[in-house]
């Protein structure tokens, strides 16, 4: 299968739909921070973020979807939560992929608040 690139780049640059877009295309809709944003929770001190990537960044050959959405919890500090990132090839699945981090963030907040706390 022939993957379109941009002439400028080489590199596959697709929209929220899928559909390859030119680089200044791209340029457009990245600057767009609600376009980039398919979603994002605050759970405790924590945040898990999905969002359009536009660009495929599935491995080289091994995908026959372009992969552009990507989903990822941070901790306070900025670090990835697991230290990963769940990408994704349409929205509908980085939203099951944002509902399935966020759940665990969930799980594992009520977990911690559920532990005896020590006593000063």
């Amino acid at each position: 299968m022939s993957v379109p690139c941009s002439p400028t780049t080489g590199i596959a640059i697709y929209d929220r739909k899928g559909t390859p877009i030119s680089l200044a295309r791209y340029v457009e809709l990245h600057s767009d921070e609600e376009y980039r944003t398919v979603a994002s929770d605050a759970v405790g001190d924590r945040r898990v973020i999905t969002a359009w990537l536009g660009i495929d960044h599935g491995p080289l050959g091994e995908s026959d979807r372009p992969l552009i959405f990507g989903t990822v919890a941070l901790e306070p500090n900025g670090q990835l939560w697991q230290g990963r990132e769940l990408l994704a090839a349409t929205e509908p699945e980085a939203l099951e992929h944002h509902q399935t981090v966020r759940q665990g963030l969930v799980h594992q907040k009520h977990q911690a608040d559920r532990r005896p706390r020590a006593e000063p």
